[in-house]
């Protein structure tokens, strides 16, 4: 198995400008886009949060063409950690940062610890998808509805 850092996507790479002007993959996988009219089904996994922020971010990123039907597993990822950072950040909220512990002594709340995991996993996957300033910097988005349908095209 090759080592390093794993290869951007096609359509990443053409969202960035294609920097290194090196020649673009013409055989990579052709997934079907997932944009407003074809969002599959929130996965019944998702707790509340997860849920309301699969509907917001499945329309978003499927106006630029980043999404597709491959990326569903990530993008569960995705929404299931932000899903479990507000619920442990509520949890933080109304019981304090700071509890006793049995000998009385204070301690760090144990959702701090589940919020900064479940935050780290969060930016990971945000990155992945150009969510986040820096990885959306590398990027040259078309504008919404201007967009082609499919890598064949946008590499012609």
């Amino acid at each position: 198995m090759a080592k390093g850092r794993p290869p951007k996507p096609t359509a990443i790479k053409i969202l960035n400008g294609n920097p290194g002007n090196r020649e673009l993959n013409k055989s990579e996988p052709g997934y079907t886009k997932i944009n407003a009219e074809n969002i599959p089904p929130c996965p019944e996994t998702l707790n509340k949060h997860g849920k309301k922020e699969w509907e917001r971010i499945c329309i978003l990123l499927g106006e630029f063409g980043i999404l597709t039907e491959a990326d569903q597993t990530a993008m569960m990822f995705y929404c299931q950690y932000f899903g479990i950072w507000i619920d442990a950040m509520d949890k933080i909220k109304s019981l304090g940062m700071i509890w006793k512990s049995q000998s009385g002594y204070p301690m760090p709340s144990p959702y701090i610890a589940i919020a900064n995991k479940a935050e780290e996993k969060v930016r990971h996957y945000s990155s992945e998808f150009g969510m986040t300033p820096s990885s959306r910097s590398r990027m040259k988005a078309p504008k919404p509805g201007g967009k082609k349908d499919d890598i064949g095209d946008l590499l012609d």
